[in-house]
Parts: structure tokens; sequence; C-alpha cells
């Protein structure tokens, strides 16, 4: 299934054409200027594009033009009167995958041609993309997608990862920093070695010391013999601490202490013990708002953030939702003995539109769904979630009957509090403010009932 954006100022041909083309299996969007077609191409993007050459405004000749330089791997098939083989044959020489003539067009023929347009530009974009992390022979073998954003934080992976600096990745819960982190490991010296995840948030506070620097036979009730903590575990190799933020105070002296000198002391135990290891951190929180807090200390904050990587939301990378959700389809194709599936065209424009306030991990999780509920090897929006598709936010629907500014802003934060559903963190990192101004806003309308939290 490929994308397509077809062009045309005719409404009947972009209706009939878009039918074709869904009949065989490709998702359609149109648009009937060449001036909408690139806002279109700009907000989705487009496998391959099919336009009219002959349009008021923008000629589809100088949409060719604009598509190619913006996106030298989208395939551009050029629709033409009768007559104007000559056009036809500019629009090729331009960089056009092909020409039609409109009067010669026959169903099966759009298909094809798309269908191999498509897969040439599928070919194209694999050929890109390795060139592009050309040098970083592992470590990115599960991390999808090409947005701009994502791309230029693989560019600094590709040359952060043969050191031993300390990395500290920032983003959202779910949009993958344990596979950066895993990356920058197995691009390294160290990928023999251990890499070792620790979720600090998860660890109980009063073994978190423990559980890292170890401890030494009778250093207290229940240690009846020596134990290595995680640190020296890894020796050799890299650890990766995720969740800093959620790291108690006392055990951020012992980390700092670590980051100077290299040496874990067990707890009972004063000798220091050399350990080589690699320091990767994550954090979903504002670490510079926990130091003003004196929640985390200042100084540990610049130890760790010697090199920065933000790892951008899923809601920022619309264009690559298509080709993630259709990787984890084949996934748990494979996992769960299906045949191969595919995404319908409104299943794919729903999964586009959604927010996603869980980034990667909610849509895995809605797609291992899917697959699970399908019985055809079509998924359509009927598996998702029914909170999935009742989490858009409707612009247009918040101006009805000419609301006040203060319903507007009562309308915005409780349709960015659905679409979070009624996570209360999250809906207030969305709307960039405290949570204490979200409930005191609920609270104020008398709707504190619908701050249900998730995840406090």
């Amino acid at each position: 299934m490929a994308s397509v954006i077809l062009v045309d100022d005719e409404q009947s041909v972009l209706v009939g054409y878009k039918a074709i083309l869904e009949r065989g299996g490709h998702r359609v969007s149109t648009a009937g200027t060449a001036e909408d077609a690139i806002l279109l191409f700009e907000s989705e993007g487009a496998d391959v594009v099919v336009t009219d050459v002959n349009m008021p405004g923008m000629s589809g000749i100088e949409l060719l033009g604009i598509i190619l330089k913006r996106s030298p791997c989208t395939e551009v098939i050029v629709m033409t009167g009768a007559g104007s083989e000559r056009t036809g044959i500019q629009a090729m020489q331009a960089g056009a995958y092909d020409y039609l003539r409109k009067v010669d067009i026959h169903p099966e023929e759009l298909v094809l041609l798309v269908d191999k347009a498509a897969e040439k530009s599928s070919l194209q974009m694999a050929i890109a993309l390795s060139t592009r992390i050309a040098g970083l022979r592992e470590g990115f073998e599960n991390i999808i997608g090409e947005d701009p954003a994502l791309m230029e934080v693989l560019r600094i992976v590709k040359k952060v990862a043969p050191t031993d600096s300390t990395v500290l990745i920032n983003g959202d819960s779910g949009t993958g920093k344990e596979l950066i982190a895993e990356a920058l490991h197995l691009n390294s010296s160290r990928k023999n070695k251990p890499f070792v995840p620790i979720n600090c948030g998860a660890l109980p506070k009063d073994l978190q010391e423990s559980e890292l620097f170890g401890y030494v036979k009778g250093a207290f009730t229940g240690a009846q013999a020596n134990k290595k903590g995680l640190f020296e575990e890894a020796n050799g190799g890299t650890v990766f601490l995720d969740e800093l933020g959620e790291m108690e105070p006392p055990l951020q002296v012992k980390l700092l202490r670590f980051l100077q000198d290299h040496k874990v002391y067990r707890i009972g135990d004063s000798k220091p013990i050399p350990v080589d290891i690699r320091i990767i951190c994550a954090t979903n929180k504002d670490l510079k708002k926990l130091i003003a807090e004196k929640k985390f200390r200042e100084d540990l904050y610049y130890r760790v953030n010697v090199i920065s990587l933000t790892l951008p939301p899923l809601r920022d990378r619309k264009s690559d939702i298509p080709v993630l959700a259709q990787y984890f389809v084949d996934l748990y194709c494979v996992r769960f003995g299906r045949p191969e599936s595919r995404l319908s065209p409104e299943a794919m424009k729903e999964l586009v539109a959604y927010d996603w306030p869980g980034n990667i991990r909610e849509l895995q999780n809605v797609m291992e769904r899917s697959v699970i509920l399908a019985e055809s090897e079509v998924i359509g929006s009927e598996h998702f979630p029914k909170d999935l598709l009742e989490g858009h936010v409707n612009v247009e629907k918040m101006f009805d009957g000419q609301p006040s500014l203060e319903e507007l802003e009562k309308r915005y934060i409780l349709a960015i509090l659905k679409a979070c559903r009624g996570n209360k963190l999250v809906t207030s990192e969305r709307l960039g403010i405290s949570t204490t101004t979200l409930w005191r806003k609920l609270k104020q309308w008398g709707l504190t009932h619908e701050a249900n939290s998730e995840e406090e």
C-alpha cells in the first residue's frame, strides 16, 4: 500500500481516480490545486503524487519541481490532455516517473503504474536512509522513520557513539529513548560487553543504592554474602539510567561521585572498586525545573548533560506514523502466525489524525491489539480502541456558537484532556501549564471528575 496525493481541478476526476486507486489498495488524499497539494504534502507526505498538468494557478510541471526538490524519493506521475505528448515528455525530462494521457487512462493501467512508482519510491527511501546512517552498522534495526528531527538525532548518535562521553536523552515516555541508548552502545567499542538498562523510577527507594553499588556481607540485616551492584556487573559495558529524574537525592550524590572517579563503594565497605562503564541517562522530566525545586542536583545535571539528545514525540512525526504502524502490524502477524495484513486507508487516516499521548509505545500496543482482533487481512478502524477514535481534537467544533475566550479555553483544555485519556500529567505538559493550574481550572468548572488520571 502506498500513500498517494491526487491533484486535479476537476472534482469528477478526483472522485473517480481516488476510487480506482483505493480499490487497488492505496491510501489516497486529494487536492484541487497545486498549492493545496503542497500543503497536503507538507503535512502528510506521499510516496507518489499523481497530478494534472493544466490547472488554475500553479501548473503540474511547477508542482513536480517543488515536490522533487523537497522529497527526491517521491515519484510524480503527470496526467496530460489529448495531444499533449510533448508536455508529458518535458515532464519526464524534469524528473517525472511517467506520464499518462487522460483520454487513454485505463483503471488497471493507472493502478499498475502507481504500484511501480511506489516500489521505486520505497527502494529510493531505503537507499537514502542507509546512506544517511552510513557507518552505523548495528543498533538501528528497530528505529523506524525518516522525520528530520529523528534523523538529526541519529546523525549525532553516529558521532557520539564511539566516544565514552556521558549522554542525556530527553523525551516523552514511549518515544524510544532506550532504543537510542542501545544504538549508542552497539555502535561503540563496548558493544560486546553488557548493556544494562536500569529504570530509576522502578527501583524501590530503600534498595536503589544496594542495587546499583552492591554491598558486603553484614552491611545490614539480611546481607548474608557480598553482592556486586549493577555497575560492577556491567563492567566494560554501558549502563542506561532511565527516568533519571526519579532518582533519590542521596543516590544522586553517589552517582556524582562515581562520575568523578569511576569507582564504586559497596554498602558497608570503604574500599573503592574501579569500574569501567559508560553512563547514558534519560528523562521525561524537566531537570532544570527539578533543580529549581531542589529535587535534582545542579552539579549532577552538568555531569550527565555532556551530550544532549531530544527525541520528538510521535505527534510531531506524523509522516512516520504509516511506516511505524505497518512495521508493528508485520511484526505481530509473524509473532502470532497470522497471514500478512495491511491497514485500510480509513484506518491509516485515523492513526495519522490521532495525537498519540503514549507515543510509539501506545501505537505498538494498538497495532498488537488490532492484529489480534482482525478477522481478515485488512485491519480497519473498527479494530482500534474506542478512545483512540474519540481522541481527536476538533478545532472547528470548538468555535461553534462564537464562544467567549474563557469558554474557548475551557473547550480546548477539556479536548486535550480527553485526547490524553484523562492523564493530568501528560495533559499539563501538552498545554504548557502546571498540574496545579490544571486542577484549579477543572475545580473552577466543577469538572474534577473529568480528571481520572492514568498516571500521576
